[in-house]
């Protein structure tokens, strides 16, 4: 009886491993997916279009979805406005249209942004306040494959937080 307790209490420790392991499986499987979407050569085509406007109107800050506004004009032709806060819905509408896929899941944290391949559109939330660093209004940027981003500037490196917070942010990328 003893025996027999050990043996379900070790064979129920198994199956919860198996789970675990089919479970991880299947968001390799889900990314790996996602990621077969992504089309590279658009990408690195979007990040060309993204540095023409900035050579075109120049480099500024406060005005990112202005600069992913313009690339995106010059880029595919279409006008989108508002915020940087506004573009995740700018962005479901080219999802919906078949431009691009939300692939936000495949990166979890912020320090997964650095990761970005070129040409993915992250979208960051307004958190508040009038503090900078997007808190008001949020930021939209364009990442440039190498850890960078452009919008309305080139920046080395891709914010890992807006308004003080680092979990609210959506990425799109081409497909």
């Amino acid at each position: 009886s003893a025996i027999k307790s050990e043996i379900n209490t070790a064979q129920n420790y198994v199956n919860e491993i198996k789970t675990a392991i089919n479970n991880l499986d299947n968001k390799e499987i889900e990314k790996e997916y996602s990621m077969n979407q992504y089309d590279a050569e658009e990408g690195e085509r979007l990040v060309e279009v993204a540095k023409q406007m900035l050579e075109r109107y120049g480099s500024s800050t406060g005005y990112c979805a202005t600069g992913v506004s313009r690339t995106m004009s010059m880029a595919y032709g279409i006008s989108k406005g508002g915020n940087g806060c506004d573009w995740d819905t700018n962005m479901e509408e080219l999802v919906a249209q078949g431009m691009f896929t939300e692939v936000t899941s495949d990166y979890p944290t912020s320090g997964d942004l650095s990761s970005l391949p070129a040409g993915a559109v992250v979208c960051w939330e307004a958190t508040g306040g009038t503090n900078g660093g997007g808190a008001q209004y949020g930021h939209v940027t364009i990442a440039d494959g190498n850890g960078g981003e452009i919008s309305d500037h080139y920046a080395q490196n891709i914010y890992t937080s807006v308004g003080g917070r680092s979990d609210t942010y959506r990425i799109f990328l081409p497909v």
